[in-house]
């Protein structure tokens, strides 16, 4: 069974270069500052990571 607009009650919706723009250039902002939040979050991961694991010298040290 298909459903179309007209069932939901949708009408398409034109819109001119300059929306279609502002929605591209915010959703590129939304994206990088995700983007910038995960590779926080991955920095402090690998920090604490570091601080709690031995180094590599700490490790032939032991052997």
């Amino acid at each position: 069974m298909l459903i179309s607009l007209d069932d939901w009650r949708i009408t398409p919706q034109k819109i001119t270069y300059e929306m279609w723009r502002a929605q591209k250039e915010l959703l590129e902002k939304m994206l990088l500052e995700e983007e910038i939040a995960k590779r926080c979050s991955r920095d402090n991961f690998l920090k604490k990571a570091k601080s709690i694991l031995p180094s590599s010298k700490e490790w032939q040290h032991d052997k």
